[in-house]
């Protein structure tokens, strides 16, 4: 039986293109690895940590080779997330599903029709070396600040200045835009 999988996307990076245009498709056969998919519903913010938690314990025995997470990117943090899937000696990859530049919706598919607040675990055991890497297009530019006020992943304030004021200091008409603006200087 096949597992299916995917989530919505922020746009893709290929070579210097960048487009939120584009569907991406893999296929994934294996002869011997045995692949266990999990999912969960998370309708409360609070419950993030405790529905991660039960979905990483349902791979805690045997211990899978890896662990591939995709995630609601917009209800849910990815950095609660990741410290809930930290199991030892199993390397996770995956990524938050995202809405192009609009941070109104996003969703994943689990064997079934798209849901929001959703995340995804495949498990994979077996003979089976796994490899990864990662690369960003992210650069450094202007000056350097601190952000001094934040809950989780939303920033309030950077050098004790509301974060707005300091964006729309330097983004100027195109803060009109925000969040999505704010994009405009991610890419090399």
């Amino acid at each position: 039986m096949a597992e299916i999988i995917g989530c919505s996307s922020s746009g893709n990076i290929c070579g210097d293109h960048v487009s939120d245009q584009d569907i991406i498709l893999s296929a994934i056969s294996f002869s011997a690895t045995r692949v266990l998919v999990k999912s969960a519903l998370i309708e409360d913010k609070a419950d993030v940590d405790s529905a991660v938690t039960r979905l990483a314990n349902a791979f805690a025995e045997p211990k899978p080779k890896h662990l591939f997470a995709l995630s609601d990117g917009l209800s849910i943090s990815g950095s609660e997330q990741t410290r809930r899937l930290n199991v030892p000696g199993v390397p996770v990859t995956g990524g938050l599903a995202g809405d192009a530049d609009r941070f109104h919706s996003s969703w994943v598919m689990v064997n079934g029709p798209v849901q929001q607040h959703q995340v995804a675990l495949v498990g994979f055991y077996g003979d089976l070396n796994v490899t990864y890497g990662f690369s960003m297009g992210w650069r450094e530019f202007g000056p350097e600040r601190r952000v001094t006020r934040s809950v989780e992943n939303v920033v309030y304030e950077i050098d004790h200045r509301p974060a707005l004021e300091v964006y729309t200091k330097y983004l100027g008409e195109l803060s009109k835009d925000l969040p999505g603006s704010g994009c405009v200087f991610c890419y090399p």
